[in-house]
């Protein structure tokens, strides 16, 4: 049987940024393709890193010494990624700043986990490229993306802090934990 995924991530901490970050993924919806967060369901973050663990203690103990801890992030512009498994998909949200703190705590976590979790899913820190996905859309043509440009949350600077929560197969967020 195949272990349950955990995401440690970065939330928020203003709720007017995470509703914004809703408001916009809802734009999405209609070309969305199986990832959307939306509030209840798939809740807006930054991953840190994704793992297994046997379950919820298990998680919580290997992670607990970042539970908690405080990072202000900010969102710098439009992020879009070809989805690796099929080139007719998209990632798109929010890019996040390569900052030092920021960049520091994901080093910090990753082979931290790699040590202790029974499989990381998330690429080397090296890879790190830290983003708000708002969806997984169907690269289908031009979407109308100068709401994303107005954004309040755009160039501001947002105080996040560490959080586990349980994730699908697609990485999305689906419920904290801690």
């Amino acid at each position: 049987m195949t272990k349950p995924r955990f995401n440690l991530a970065l939330m928020p901490r203003d709720e007017d940024i995470t509703e914004a970050l809703y408001s916009h993924a809802h734009i999405l919806r209609k070309a969305a393709a199986g990832y959307c967060i939306a509030p209840n369901k798939a809740l807006a973050h930054v991953t840190l890193c994704q793992f297994r663990a046997d379950d919820d203690m298990h998680a919580k103990r290997i992670t607990d010494q970042f539970i908690g801890t405080a990072c202000q992030i900010r969102i710098t512009g439009l992020y879009q990624r070809p989805y690796p498994a099929d080139p007719a998909l998209l990632w798109f949200g929010y890019s996040v700043q390569h900052d030092e703190h920021l960049m520091a705590l994901q080093h910090s976590a990753h082979p931290s986990l790699t040590k202790t979790a029974d499989s990381v899913l998330t690429g080397t820190a090296h890879d790190y490229d830290p983003h708000f996905t708002l969806a997984r859309i169907h690269n289908a043509g031009p979407l109308d993306i100068q709401t994303f440009f107005t954004s309040p949350c755009l160039n501001a600077d947002i105080a996040c802090s560490v959080h586990l929560g349980r994730s699908d197969e697609n990485g999305q967020y689906l419920e904290t934990v801690s």
